[in-house]
């Protein structure tokens, strides 16, 4: 008999557990792995495009937005028409305060310490959860926002409207997630058509939007009216004086908003460790429709009927001290509940505040580094504007190197990598090993192989689908059926795709884009692709310049190219900037070829610098270290 994953409230119909999410079971673990790995893709993006709008100010900001989705979370609303309650997903919330990408990343982290620490959602599940909820409700929630933003008027009466309308249709669009996701992977058939399931799922989350929309609606107008310099919705926005930001510069905005963020914690304390003791008792709308075909003692066991909720599993960390939103050992549910609220709000806080402040954008340190080159050799002098790309001046070993030498080394390297056997993992640690060596010659930090490494990441996520989809010999792990073959196809994906990443970012940041041209040009690569090279960094150039102009000339006329109403605009931008760029770079090859360009590298620049025995000698060490490495994994394997 099937205990119930879920249960609410402080009353007569207090159940112990008051789990919110998708459980584990519920979808297979083929489909929850594979949202597991958009998550990721999805939230790497979100951290990288989030410091846009982080800054000092602003990341306590967003720490207090986690923490508040979290505490509101907790508090159950009634759903009149239906034995249902609803709670708050904080999509549309968290965008019209923070934005998206930030949004995104504070709901991801209420779920995650949700998962963690107090046993609601399952961890296996824990990609649905942030797929839905973090994902798709802000996703839908800044579509809509942007869109009635722009039609509906931007005042005091057209802000709440806007959140409530957007927070409305965002619940219900976070909802089909679920339905999609059961319809890929439900653990349970339950005989109901997916179109069945859909419209439940939509109806009963479309009467929990109006309270969500509510709640949004009244929390950012309530901010607005005290401080519409940290709505997000409004601060790039031309608003009415009623909703203006104070002036305010410096040290004093600063002790303003540290005093707005103190304030809205206590308040956020007060529902977490009070309010949340006075909730509705009945399910809410996810567990409602996943039960729905079963009957349910009052004690939360299911006991008779076919549902969804069926193919529910304990989760991992239930007993925890803190699982299921009280303490271990406190008898009293109004004080171990309230004082579990506490616990939450202050850990989200801590938890998304420390984020968001290591990822914030800060000021970079006005310094000037001197180069190793001379100007005649230096690659920015080879014009103006000419990007070096990832390159980082430095005046190392590695960086002194002729460019042919590292190219060919790089290339051998990748070589005997690719060739080890899969299951040779000692090897793979030895080529990290070379690699970190080069790293700590070159000077090249790890966060900054780090950071440019994630342009791995889809492949990374059909490595993690191997497992669950290959076929052949099963093994189970943490109550995962795996693929032995997947998982060892998805360790050589990661373990040789990181390696090679890795290589070519290290050549990358010691070898200029001009040098990288000509060592390939001292190596007697073909001509055509070389010249097709140099042209594509060139018009590059030109299109980014050109670019830049036209951006500026739009911001300096009014127009906020962050919003999407702005993409006609934007599109129509695209069309002048080909043909702008058409015609400069038919400028730039006739000033090259009347300066006697012939398709090649100049001569001069080919014979100057050119690889000495000594650094061909010196190069080769790479290689001949990885071969013998390849070589030992063969005789061993």
């Amino acid at each position: 008999m099937a205990r119930l994953a879920v249960g609410y409230g402080h009353g007569e119909e207090w159940m112990q557990n008051i789990a919110m999410h998708v459980a584990n079971g519920i979808i297979d673990g083929p489909v929850a792995a594979l949202f597991a790995g958009v998550a990721l893709a999805a939230l790497a993006i979100c951290v990288v495009r989030g410091r846009e709008d982080l800054d000092d100010r602003l990341a306590p900001m967003a720490g207090l937005v986690a923490a508040f989705i979290f505490a509101v979370q907790m508090l159950n609303f009634p759903i009149f028409t239906a034995a249902v309650s609803g709670h708050l997903l904080g999509g549309t919330l968290a965008v019209m305060l923070v934005g998206p990408w930030v949004g995104a990343l504070c709901v991801s982290v209420v779920l995650i310490v949700q998962a963690l620490v107090f046993a609601d959602g399952g961890v296996t599940a824990i990609g649905l959860n942030i797929t839905n909820m973090a994902l798709i409700g802000t996703a839908a929630g800044y579509l809509l926002v942007a869109l009635l933003l722009r039609v509906l008027p931007r005042t005091t009466a057209g802000l709440p409207v806007t959140a409530f309308l957007a927070a409305v249709i965002s619940v219900v669009a976070a909802s089909m997630g679920f339905v999609l996701q059961y319809a890929l992977g439900g653990a349970v058939d339950t005989g109901s058509s997916i179109g069945a399931i859909a419209a439940m799922m939509g109806g009963t989350h479309l009467l929990i939007g109006i309270g969500e929309g509510l709640i949004t609606a009244t929390t950012v107008v309530a901010v607005a009216k005290v401080r519409p310099d940290l709505v997000y919705a409004l601060r790039n926005l031309r608003t009415k004086p009623a909703l203006q930001a104070v002036p305010a510069t410096g040290g004093f905005r600063m002790k303003r908003t540290r005093w707005f963020v103190v304030g809205g914690l206590l308040a956020t304390l007060l529902l977490a460790g009070v309010v949340s003791n006075f909730v509705s008792s009945h399910p809410d709308g996810l567990d409602a429709v996943t039960l729905e075909g079963c009957s349910v003692d009052d004690n939360g066991s299911i006991t008779g009927g076919t549902c969804i909720a069926q193919g529910g599993r304990d989760h991992e960390l239930g007993d925890g001290p803190l699982a299921d939103y009280g303490i271990g050992g406190i008898r009293n549910s109004f004080v171990s509940t309230g004082l579990a609220g506490v616990i939450g709000v202050l850990l989200t806080f801590a938890i998304g505040g420390a984020i968001f402040w290591f990822v914030r954008r800060r000021k970079p340190p006005h310094r000037i580094v001197p180069s190793h080159r001379s100007q005649r050799g230096d690659p920015a002098a080879m014009g103006a504007g000419h990007t070096q790309g990832p390159y980082l001046n430095g005046d190392t070993v590695v960086h002194r190197l002729a460019p042919e030498v590292k190219i060919a080394a790089a290339v051998l390297f990748t070589v005997a990598v690719v060739v080890t056997p899969r299951g040779a993992f000692g090897a793979f640690g030895a080529y990290a090993v070379v690699l970190a060596a080069v790293a700590v010659l070159a000077r090249v930090r790890a966060p900054w192989l780090l950071k440019r490494s994630l342009i791995e990441l889809p492949f990374v996520v059909l490595a993690l689908a191997l497992p669950f989809l290959g076929r052949g010999e099963r093994v189970t792990w943490l109550g995962l059926d795996l693929s032995v073959e997947g998982l060892y196809g998805g360790w050589n994906i990661v373990a040789k795709g990181t390696i090679g990443v890795l290589a070519s970012l290290l050549l990358a940041a010691t070898t200029t884009t001009r040098d990288l041209i000509l060592g390939l040009d001292r190596l007697r690569c073909p001509q055509v692709l070389t010249q097709i090279a140099t042209f594509m960094l060139r018009y590059l150039e030109v299109l980014g310049d050109e670019a830049r102009r036209m951006r500026v000339a739009r911001i300096s006329r009014g127009d906020d190219p962050r919003f999407l109403w702005q993409l006609k605009g934007f599109a129509a931008g695209v069309g002048a900037l080909f043909l702008r760029a058409f015609e400069r770079g038919e400028r730039v090859f006739l000033a090259m070829v009347s300066r006697g360009y012939e398709g090649r590298m100049p001569q001069a620049w080919r014979a100057e610098g050119a690889a000495t025995t000594r650094q061909w000698a010196l190069g080769a060490v790479i290689p001949f270290v990885a071969s013998a490495i390849a070589a030992v994994a063969f005789v061993i394997g």
